[in-house]
């Protein structure tokens, strides 16, 4: 086989996943990341796309330049990809950019960000049952509310909840 075959034209990736960590709900600073795709092959690649997985997560090629980037063969491109947390649910995280380059249509590369947004508030039991409760029927079920102080300083609760009955009957 030629050896200038056996060259692949696609960017090969410094670093194709970053792990961020824990990080806590209500953190306001965005997860940035400076990933380098590097032009393994012997001609120039040019880089057409980066397609962020959602509306959370933007990417731009070194400095904000405009695509087209053109890599020459050995050469190669930062691409700064940032995460708000702010439109971040709790719990296992993963967003993704696509590496589009000129001439394929499928993906070259994926960059990945993952990590864990830990819940500003934790309850246990999850879920309150107060079974069947008539109308000015008393109940109550014991629980714990665990809220992020930096959130809510002052908020600490063990105690019985008492259910507020709807009467239905009542006229508007």
């Amino acid at each position: 086989m030629n050896a200038a075959c056996s060259q692949s034209t696609a960017p090969v990736l410094q670093s194709s996943d970053f792990y961020f960590g824990a990080v806590n709900q209500g953190s306001v600073a965005p997860i940035k990341h400076r990933f380098v795709l590097k032009n393994g092959s012997s001609a120039a690649v040019v880089v057409t796309g980066l397609t962020p997985s959602c509306g959370c997560t933007t990417a731009v090629a070194d400095g904000g330049a405009s695509l087209p980037v053109t890599i020459a063969s050995g050469g190669q491109v930062g691409v700064d990809v940032a995460l708000d947390l702010l439109r971040v649910t709790p719990g296992a995280v993963e967003k993704t950019v696509s590496v589009s380059i000129q001439g394929s249509t499928q993906p070259a590369a994926t960059l990945s960000l993952t990590g864990t947004m830990v819940s500003a508030a934790s309850f246990s039991p999850d879920v309150l049952n107060f079974g069947d409760v008539a109308y000015r029927d008393d109940g109550s079920v014991e629980f714990t509310a665990e809220i992020d102080k930096r959130i809510v300083p002052s908020f600490s609760s063990t105690g019985p909840v008492t259910p507020t009955p709807r009467n239905n009957n009542a006229s508007n």
